[in-house]
């Protein structure tokens, strides 16, 4: 009867070992496929960041390009109405004293030529002020869009993460009940192994009382290591997602603060552009207006 009771304890063992096993590799293969998951979509998800930082430093430096261009171009043409206005007055210099006789028809041109040039002043304002309008309204689109944009995503990443896990909380609930259905498995064969025990105790000595004793501690301690090994893991993942995902969510607010900061340097420089052009041409009417003056 001991052999074929070791036999039997022997084969116990060995069969529990092996699910045991088994079990660890299934376990093991799932959460390495899980996590591969997650990280392949991190790594598209830092890839469309950088790759919209790199679009947005493209344009910028394009804009500031264009700027240059524009500024020099304004200061040459600035330059050739100055010499040409003192060119022109040089030459009026030289032929006053010739065109005397000529001032009621020429002072009859110039109230001409003045409200021509008052007229074209004007519709350029209007034109100024209608496109400044227009800019201004596509501006404030723009904005919204752009805000309707950054929410669409923030709504779509929230929702991914809860999808993501709630079937994290499943599985694990799937695994913990698992694991109780197995240990109420357990304990329900180790209280038959117990009746049997207490029967062959009542027939045999001390020495057997011992022995099955032991038996019964080792399989106990073997027991409660494996649940200590499943709770550790189990922490274990858990820290890990949750300091993946505060690194994912730092990188996302670093690359958007980025993009804001172009935007506000961008519309800064729009804006101080069109200060210059104003006043580029309030210098000239007031020119024009000396000139008049002075005729």
């Amino acid at each position: 009867y001991g052999q074929i009771k070791h036999a039997t304890v022997k084969l116990q063992s060995l069969a529990r070992g092996y699910l045991v096993r088994e079990w660890y590799v299934k376990t093991r293969s799932a959460i390495v496929a899980l996590q591969t998951y997650c990280r392949g979509y991190l790594a598209r998800k830092h890839y469309c960041q950088v790759k919209a930082a790199v679009v947005l430093q493209a344009l910028a430096r394009g804009y500031i390009a264009r700027r240059q261009f524009n500024r020099e171009r304004s200061a040459i043409i600035y330059l050739q109405a100055h010499t040409r206005g003192y060119l022109a007055r040089k030459k009026f210099a030289s032929v006053k004293l010739a065109v005397v006789k000529a001032q009621a028809l020429a002072r009859g041109f110039i109230a001409r030529r003045y409200y021509q040039e008052t007229r074209v002043a004007v519709i350029k304002c209007q034109a100024l002020v209608r496109g400044l309008i227009a800019r201004r309204w596509f501006t404030r689109a723009r904005a919204a869009t752009l805000k309707l944009q950054s929410l669409a995503r923030g709504y779509l990443a929230r929702r991914h993460y809860g999808q993501v896990r709630c079937a994290l909380v499943k599985l694990q609930s799937l695994v913990r009940g698992f694991l109780a259905r197995r240990l109420y498995a357990k304990i329900r064969s180790v209280v038959t192994i117990q009746a049997l025990v207490r029967g062959y105790q009542a027939r045999k000595h001390y020495s057997g009382i011992k022995a099955s004793t032991i038996v019964l501690q080792a399989y106990t301690r073997g027991d409660l290591a494996r649940k200590q090994y499943v709770r550790d893991r189990t922490s274990v993942g858990t820290s890990q997602a949750v300091v993946r995902g505060f690194l994912a969510r730092r990188r996302f607010t670093r690359a958007k603060a980025a993009v804001l900061t172009i935007q506000k340097y961008t519309r800064g420089c729009q804006a101080r552009r069109y200060y210059r052009k104003m006043k580029a041409a309030t210098t000239i009417q007031a020119y024009t207006r000396g000139y008049l003056a002075r005729q």
